[in-house]
């Protein structure tokens, strides 16, 4: 393949490298792993997707072979980052979990004081008081005493270890960072006593006269923060991608 490019009146012939694979066809990587789309003469380069063993997807932009830009990591579970990626390294991110509940670095207001809606509550509405959830997953996963519900297993402070709800295989040991994270945020099995909080009724809610006007001005400007937040909590769902991009399908 040769490019012809004029200077003045001398015909000057480039000679330029063609792609290294076609960009229409999946593509086996050393890793075990797929690619589609375009390509430099010697690696990944342009827009393209990238399907890993895990069953993970990458799509958006690569540049010498390395996400690059603008780009969508894809998960089994449906959740997924939208992000900005620099040589490989995500630096900008926006996670999203499976059911459209957006999270926010700072600031985050799911699930907390005036407005402590679970995710499903947000897009489905509230049960009635004797069906009421638990937990935003449904049906709702019975906690073992002592253990928290760690969103992909029980999490049990004595060994640091998270392990499946079903078979109880050790899935992960997390940091002290998270661990401690858990133990703060995430749902704990039996019964405890909690005492009384008064964040959920001496902010928001009032009995008497004389302390009424100060409670309608918190309600009020709760109500107009969450108005705020409740616009970036929940993402749009219609508009992701859906992929069925297993290795299986592809090398078949």
């Amino acid at each position: 393949m040769f490019c012809e490019k004029k200077k003045s009146k001398k015909k000057i012939k480039v000679k330029c490298q063609p792609q290294l694979h076609p960009k229409d066809q999946w593509i086996p990587i050393g890793t075990g792993n797929y690619y589609k789309g375009k390509w430099n003469y010697r690696t990944m380069s342009g827009d393209g997707i990238y399907v890993m063993q895990n069953g993970a997807v990458y799509e958006g932009n690569f540049d010498d072979g390395l996400f690059h830009g603008d780009g969508s990591m894809y998960y089994p579970s449906g959740s997924r980052i939208e992000g900005v990626w620099e040589k490989g390294k995500c630096v900008q991110q926006n996670y999203i979990f499976s059911d459209g509940l957006r999270f926010q670095q700072n600031n985050w207001q799911y699930c907390k004081v005036p407005d402590r809606r679970f995710a499903i509550e947000h897009v489905n509405g509230f049960e009635s008081a004797a069906r009421s959830n638990i937990t935003n997953r449904q049906p709702t996963i019975a906690v073992p005493n002592g253990a928290y519900d760690a969103g992909d297993g029980f999490y049990w402070p004595l060994t640091n270890t998270v392990h499946d709800y079903w078979t109880s295989e050790l899935i992960r040991v997390p940091t002290v960072e998270c661990s401690n994270w858990i133990i703060q945020n995430c749902h704990r099995g039996g019964k405890r006593v909690i005492g009384f909080q008064p964040e959920f009724y001496k902010n928001w809610y009032s009995t008497t006269g004389e302390n009424e006007g100060e409670s309608t001005a918190a309600d009020n400007k709760s109500s107009k923060q969450f108005i705020h937040d409740h616009q970036s909590v929940m993402a749009e769902i219609k508009s992701v991608p859906w992929f069925d991009l297993s290795l299986r399908s592809i090398i078949q």
